[in-house]
Order: structure tokens, then C-alpha cells, then sequence
């Protein structure tokens, strides 16, 4: 998602992505391409490959490349940046190692060097969402199970700009991944994510496959429990049909 700062700014995150070899992360399948068709697709793209920050400062109409970070560990980037109340930027990424991050005094033009922001399994390697609420506080919502799985969907809110966190509403207990959301003018909050996005992954495990939706308000999240009747969980926006199912569900 684009950031729009105080001066009217909008801020865009495009991760260019390099596998932790520094090298270009692309791969075909031989059986499905001619070998001249996987070497007219593949390309070094060289310095641009990094957590990248464009702008544009007429709206959307154009945007320029300004800014790059690049941390060890960072591969799969889906970096989001946050305006912090002391105008700098502060850039979080995927990363191998937890969630990493990044600051920039500048407009977002040089950022400092990486470092971890959360270190562990239980924050390694997994998409998040952050964003700053009406009301003036930052919202995360990540993955927050022990065992570092893709579980225990929660969100969180800071005071501080992120030095801490406070509350703690789960979200959703089962499998889930890929949170993203808006905020209503009245406050309430719309999480989506999803819920086994598979019906049958690489490993052969059956799964859901559905996108699923949490609506809920600031104040559910610093309680850590419903509290208001905004509070919908689990509300499912989709499911894909299993083309393998033989049980006779084929006509739904």
C-alpha cells in the first residue's frame, strides 16, 4: 500500500525480489517453456533488485524511483512504510530473521542501515500489516504463535511509534497469512487475509482455500477481547471450489 505523508507525498514500496545468494530470483519450468523463451524472460535487473521506495508527488499520475534498502535475509520483501511523528520514515520488511526495518530522514531518498525489529520464529519470514488508525496509533496485525507458524492472526496497537505494543486481539486462531486492511471513518477496522488459501498445496494437504474478513475497533485491540458490538470474526468473503473433490460436491 502507498504511504501519504504530511506533505502530500504518496510513498509506494516495490520489492524488486533476490534470493539470499544476491542473485536474480527467477524460475521457469523447462517442461512448459522453450529454453529461448526462459532466456528472453530472464533478466538481471541488477541495483534496482532491493526493498525499493517510488514517489509521486502528483497524486498518482507518476512516480520515480528515490530509494532502496537492502537487508540480509530479505527475499520475499513486502516492506510497508509508516511517517513517524518526528517526520522520519520507518520501513518494515519480511525477513528470514523476524520482521527487519529501516529509517529515513530524508523524504525516503537514503535509509539507514538494516537491522531486526523482532527477532524469532515467531516473526520470521511471514507478511504483516501496519498502518497508522484515526485515532494517531499505529496498528500491526502479524502471525503471533509461538511454534512460528502461520497461525494466531492478531492485532496490535502502539502509542509510541512502535517501540511498544499494547492489547492483543486474536484475530483468528486457524491457519492464516497475508493480513491487509482499511479503517471506516466511524473507526471500525476491516482485516482481510487468508484463511488455507489452498485447496491442496505442494505437499498434498487438503486446505480451505478461502479469504476470510475480521471487523472489529480500536478498543477490542487494547482490551485484547471483544468489548464493543463492532466484533465479526471468521466471516468468509470466498472459497475456492476443489476441482479434485469426489464426494459429490462438484455441482455447488
Amino acid at each position: 500500500k502507498p504511504t501519504v505523508l504530511k506533505n502530500g507525498d504518496w510513498l509506494l514500496p516495490v520489492g524488486l525480489w533476490r534470493d539470499n545468494t544476491n542473485v536474480p530470483n527467477v524460475k521457469f519450468d523447462a517442461e512448459e517453456l522453450e529454453p529461448y523463451t526462459i532466456e528472453m524472460l530472464t533478466h538481471d535487473l541488477g541495483d534496482e533488485r532491493g526493498s525499493n521506495v517510488y514517489r509521486s508527488t502528483d497524486q498518482g499520475k507518476s512516480f520515480e524511483r528515490i530509494g532502496q534498502v537492502r537487508i540480509s535475509g530479505t527475499r520475499v520483501d513486502e516492506h510497508m512504510i509508516v511517517e513517524r511523528g518526528d517526520g522520519s520514515l520507518w520501513m518494515l520488511l519480511r525477513n528470514t530473521g523476524g520482521i527487519a526495518q529501516s529509517i529515513s530522514t530524508d523524504g525516503g531518498r537514503t535509509w539507514s542501515d538494516g537491522s531486526l525489529y523482532l527477532h524469532g520464529r515467531m516473526f520470521r519470514n511471514k507478511r504483516f500489516f501496519i498502518r497508522r488508525l484515526n485515532s494517531g496509533a499505529l496498528l500491526m496485525v502479524r502471525n503471533n504463535s509461538p511454534d512460528g507458524k502461520r497461525s494466531h492472526m492478531t492485532a496490535f496497537v502502539s502509542d509510541d511509534d512502535g517501540a511498544t505494543w499494547k492489547g492483543g486481539l486474536l484475530l483468528d486462531e486457524r491457519e492464516s497469512s497475508y493480513p491487509d486492511g482499511i479503517q471506516a471513518e466511524d473507526g471500525t477496522l476491516f482485516i482481510i487475509y487468508d484463511h488455507q488459501r489452498y485447496t491442496l498445496n505442494r505437499a498434498g494437504k487438503r486446505g480451505v482455500g478461502s479469504v476470510q474478513i475480521a471487523v472489529f475497533g480500536e478498543e477490542d485491540i487494547r482490551a485484547g477481547k471483544p468489548v464493543t458490538d463492532k466484533v465479526r470474526l471468521h466471516q468468509v468473503v470466498t472459497q475456492l471450489q476443489d476441482t479434485d473433490d469426489t464426494s459429490g460436491a462438484s455441482g455447488k
